[in-house]
């Protein structure tokens, strides 16, 4: 079209691009079809819900490598169809531009579905495809990671440190292992913490600070033994009656004091002086040691008090060697002493080996009552009758 003046028949006003009314039906998208105004299906506008439309097979190109597509029904994906050598793609924030001092970055925000009243959220599910067996069917798609609406976060497969020198994971064993250069080292699982027969527990004295050196170690020194153990350093094993704190309690211990063992009870603050029991489920012993340094040997005790050693008040005999009647033992019967067979069963002898000192009586017939006994280095005198006396020679009794 060519609008001309009088005053200047040479200039003129002309239009372009296209010609004719709009191209395709109603809703589609115009664009320049060849010179001319072109619509097609596979491209909708709605006016009236402000929807635009991409026909399935269709594809949003920001370049030829970066593309959104439809993969199928509630899926977009990243990318063009599916080819034999997929271009990777990946998802980012606006970054803060270089240039820009000490400024911090934005976050990237996943959701998933929200729920309403008492009905869960959905969770958010990654998922990946594991290798399968050989040939040339895509690879099925299998959960790897879900993070539920209750802000559990549950994993399908492994988490793994560098050069797999660390391996933590959730097998189908419902375990918990934990790898160390690809040798299972410790699984925990329902009822049970297990370690490898080389590695030991051990704490040290920071509260914050697992790093620092170990100070108490407990491990394995063979099959059904546990050491607790920390180089020459000597240590101490205790078990509570009560505690209330550090400063009072009650407790039993075992422990190393200047090379000498040590087993015993004591207490703090408020605590009380407890008893110390040795106890067999058989007919060995029975032993306790009780506050008032009283050794109870079944029903029987010893107490070792002011320089002297007390018998119980009805101790049993003291056998010496063996239990037999080849064996000697001391039997307390009421305030006699008694030597007896080991076996209880009969009397013995007493061998001793000691110079007699005494007075001996002046004469056969110096005063005396019968049953009366003296004696002096080489006799001992017995008065048979009053005033009757009787020697035997002795050398040694």
């Amino acid at each position: 079209m060519t609008f001309s003046t009088l005053a200047s028949p040479g200039v003129s006003l002309q239009g372009g691009g296209g010609s004719g009314g709009p191209g395709g039906s109603d809703t589609q998208v115009q664009f320049n079809d060849g010179g001319a105004f072109g619509g097609d299906s596979g491209l909708t506008f709605n006016k009236t819900t402000d929807t635009l439309t991409i026909a399935s097979a269709g594809q949003l190109a920001f370049s030829t490598d970066l593309l959104l597509t439809r993969r199928g029904a509630a899926n977009l994906r990243l990318g063009a169809a599916d080819a034999a050598a997929p271009v990777p793609q990946t998802l980012s924030v606006q970054s803060v531009v270089a240039g820009t001092n000490n400024t911090a970055g934005a976050n990237l925000t996943i959701t998933g579905s929200q729920g309403t009243g008492t009905g869960a959220g959905g969770s958010i599910i990654f998922q990946v495809a594991p290798a399968g067996s050989s040939g040339s069917a895509q690879n099925a798609l299998e959960t790897a990671l879900t993070i539920d609406s209750s802000k559990n976060l549950v994993l399908a497969g492994q988490i793994q440190g560098p050069n797999a020198d660390f391996v933590f994971r959730n097998i189908s064993t419902n375990n918990i292992d934990f790898y160390q250069n690809n040798s299972l080292v410790f699984r925990m699982s329902y009822y049970n913490f297990k370690l490898a027969g080389d590695y030991s527990l051990s704490w040290t004295s920071s509260s914050v600070n697992a790093g620092a050196a170990s100070d108490l170690t407990l491990a394995r020194d063979a099959a059904n033994t546990l050491a607790q153990r920390n180089g020459a350093n000597a240590q101490e094993f205790r078990v509570y009656n009560t505690f209330t704190d550090a400063s009072n309690y009650e407790r039993g211990f075992m422990r190393w004091v200047s090379n000498l063992l040590e087993i015993g009870s004591e207490k703090g603050g408020t605590g009380t002086a407890r008893n110390v029991r040795v106890l067999s489920s058989g007919s060995v012993f029975d032993v306790y040691i009780a506050g008032n340094r009283q050794l109870y040997v079944g029903a029987y005790y010893a107490q070792i008090d002011s320089g002297r050693l007390d018998l119980g008040s009805s101790p049993a005999r003291i056998n010496f060697g063996g239990t037999n009647n080849n064996f000697p033992a001391l039997k307390q019967s009421s305030a006699t002493l008694q030597v007896r067979l080991a076996d209880d069963t009969a009397y013995t002898t007493i061998d001793a080996q000691h110079r007699l000192q005494g007075t001996a009586p002046a004469a056969n017939n110096s005063t005396g009552t019968a049953g009366d006994i003296r004696y002096d280095a080489d006799y001992i005198y017995v008065c048979t009758a009053t005033d009757t006396w009787k020697r035997v020679a002795i050398a040694t009794w």
